[in-house]
C-alpha cells in the first residue's frame, strides 16, 4: 500500500527534486517528511505539501488515484517559485490590518528597488 510519503516522493522525483529539497523549500526540518512513512501527517503541513505540488490532499492521502487537481481552485496565482509560495502561504494567515501593513512594506521595498514603482 502506497503511503503519503510514497506519493510525495513520487511527486518530488517527477519534478527533479529530492525530499530534502522539498523539506527545505517548505521550511520543514530535516527528515520531517520521512516520518510520514509510518505516522499520520499534521493537517496543516499536509495542506502545505499539497499546495506545493498543486495536488489535492485526497491524492496525497490515497483517497484519489490521480493527481489531477481539477475542481480545486488554486489558492493563488503565485508562480512555482517556492520562496514566493512560502510568502503567499504566510500572507493568507494575516488579517486585513496586517495585510495593509505588509503591502506598505512591499511598496517601500519596490520603490527602493525599482525607483518609484510600487506593488499596487
Amino acid at each position: 500500500m502506497e503511503t503519503v510519503f510514497d506519493r510525495i516522493k513520487n511527486l518530488a522525483d517527477s519534478r527533479g527534486k529530492s525530499i530534502v529539497d522539498v523539506e527545505a523549500d517548505l521550511g520543514l526540518s530535516k527528515n520531517y517528511l520521512y516520518k510520514w512513512k509510518k505516522s499520520a501527517p499534521n493537517s496543516t503541513k499536509l495542506i502545505e505539501v499539497a499546495d506545493y505540488f498543486n495536488v489535492s490532499t485526497d491524492y496525497l492521502l490515497g483517497r484519489k488515484e490521480n493527481q489531477d487537481n481539477k475542481g480545486f481552485e488554486k489558492k493563488s496565482d503565485v508562480d512555482d517559485r517556492p520562496k514566493l509560495q512560502k510568502i503567499a502561504r504566510k500572507a493568507t494567515k494575516l488579517d486585513d490590518k496586517q495585510l495593509d501593513q505588509l503591502n506598505d512594506v512591499m511598496d517601500a521595498v519596490f520603490k527602493d528597488i525599482f525607483g518609484g514603482e510600487s506593488s499596487k
